[in-house]
Order: C-alpha cells, then structure tokens, then sequence
C-alpha cells in the first residue's frame, strides 16, 4: 500500500502521485505506459489545461527542432524536383510543404494558449505574440513568468517537478 502511495496507482515512478482529489485515470494510462498516439495528442493537440514552464519550453524545442529537420528534408526534395524538372513533384512537396506549416503552427497555438492557462490568463493572449516588438515580449514573459499556484479555472496546478 505504501508502495501505491508513494509511487502512483499502478506501483511504479512514471505514475506520479497517483489519482488525488480531482484528479482522473487518463484512458488508455493505466500502468502500461498509455497509448501513445493518445499521450501525443494530449501533449501537443489540446487546447485545453494548463502547461507549465518546463513543459512549454521543452515542448516547444522538441517541436522546433523537429519541424526544422522536417523542412530541411522537405527543402532538399524541392530541389531535387526542381532540377530533374518534375514540375507535379514539386507542386506535391510545396503543398506538403504548406500543409506542415499550418499543423506546425497551431501545434505552437495549443502549446501557447495552455502556457496563458497556467498563467490564469486566456488563451487568446497568444495571438499578441504575432504582433511585433509586443510579441517578443508576450513570448519572454510566457517562457519566464511563474504559473499560477493551486488550481485556477482553467485546471488542476502542475508540479514543476513532473515530466514534459
């Protein structure tokens, strides 16, 4: 029992501190190490929560520098087609291009709006950050700014201490 106490439901580490007052089994979570495609649509596809500092910026690095190999790929198949002439090709790899851009784009929006969760702010602030000079601010005082302790009414408090 104290095992559980200590290391979550399920008796290992990677569970946290187990299900608290509020807090709920997420599907598919249960010991095994979760579904994955759902563990990555929570971590990037939500609008929903709140992500705190460490999770915003290490989110925010692993898309960056993902999405920075994906379009160096994409670049160099672009070229490829250009200089064999294969016209259809590269209007193929331009609009998958595009396509990437925007899921990338409002992969950084969802991150974005659960960071002004945890600040108690709306998510709508974001939009701020495409405005210049003022964005450049936006984005530093949401990289460093304190969350909100204990719950506020966008969610539960996260620990700085868990995971990304």
């Amino acid at each position: 029992e104290k095992s559980q106490q200590a290391h979550g439901i399920c008796g290992y580490q990677h569970c946290g501190p187990g299900i608290g007052k509020n807090r709920q089994p997420q599907a598919g979570n249960a010991g095994n190490g979760g579904d994955k495609k759902y563990r990555l649509i929570e971590m990037f596809g939500t609008f929903s929560g709140r992500l705190n500092r460490k999770r915003y910026f290490g989110r925010s690095l692993l898309l960056g520098a993902a999405t920075a190999v994906i379009y160096i790929v994409g670049i160099l198949i672009i070229g490829i087609c250009s200089v064999l002439s294969n016209t259809l090709a590269a209007m193929v790899a331009v609009f998958l291009a595009v396509l990437m851009m925007v899921m990338v784009m409002l992969v950084h929006i969802s991150l974005g709006a659960r960071r002004c969760h945890d600040l108690d702010k709306s998510g709508w602030l974001y939009i701020a950050v495409m405005i210049p000079f003022l964005g450049a601010l936006v984005a530093l005082y949401l990289l460093f700014a304190k969350g909100t302790e204990g719950n506020n009414k966008y969610g539960e408090d996260i620990s700085e201490t868990e995971g990304w």
